[in-house]
């Protein structure tokens, strides 16, 4: 990819966010400033940086594509960059161009710690996105203080904005998310089939929703309903 003016025909096929988040979809707990300033940020509203920080089932990857959805649906142009297992393969040129747009949502920042060269790309792209009165919009497991990241200079610009915490959802929450999500697909999660996977199945949101589409793909192409057969195949399998 080359610097310049990107268009979203441009841009590679990982910076798009996953279709199915929506800020409306995510349940905000104990988060609900963050929702909040993520979509004042997406509108437009919030022209300062914003940087999310939590571990697992936080939403923290809900957050930031719903933010890209939206913004792309309000005509603005926005990517998602996933520095984490999702975007494993990607280089840091991919970072060349993507100061021309209107707003850039970057996960799993410390993903990339001890990476001069990643490290040096985002730190390039952060100034030159500002600069240009860009929407930057970032997030990782650590405070960015506390990430292990190299460059100082990166980590003074992720803690120069808004900077959030973002709190783990409960339990209840959690089987709200699921029930919620598995509606979306078009299938009921019972009560007996959700207990048999929150005890098999880390606590990992991002994870126990991978496998509820896994689910809705089994079930479609089997022709069964979701149940705990299906789901013990699945996980065995």
């Amino acid at each position: 990819m080359t610097a310049g003016r990107l268009s979203p025909r441009q841009l590679p096929l990982k910076l798009f966010p996953p279709r199915d988040q929506a800020l409306e979809h995510f349940i905000p707990g104990a988060n609900a400033e963050a929702q909040a300033q993520v979509g004042a940020l997406a509108r437009g509203e919030l022209s300062r940086p914003l940087h999310l920080w939590g571990g697992a089932a936080t939403g923290k990857s809900h957050l930031l594509a719903a933010a890209c959805t939206e913004a792309a649906n309000r005509g603005s142009r926005a990517a998602y960059l996933p520095l984490g297992e999702a975007g494993r393969d990607l280089d840091p040129s991919v970072c060349d161009g993507l100061e021309t747009l209107d707003m850039v949502c970057v996960d799993d920042v410390d993903a990339i710690g001890g990476r001069d060269d990643w490290e040096l790309a985002l730190f390039r792209l952060y100034n030159q996105l500002v600069d240009r009165s860009g929407r930057w919009l970032s997030a990782s497991t650590v405070n960015p203080q506390e990430a292990m990241l190299g460059l100082a200079d990166l980590k003074s610009r992720l803690g120069w904005g808004l900077v959030i915490h973002l709190q783990p959802l409960t339990e209840d929450l959690l089987r709200e998310v699921l029930m919620q999500r598995a509606r979306r697909r078009g299938f009921e999660l019972g009560r007996e089939v959700m207990e048999y996977l929150l005890h098999r199945v880390p606590r990992d949101l991002k994870r126990l929703c991978t496998l509820l589409d896994q689910l809705d793909a089994a079930s479609l192409s089997s022709q069964r309903h979701v149940t705990i057969p299906l789901v013990k195949s699945l996980l065995e399998g």
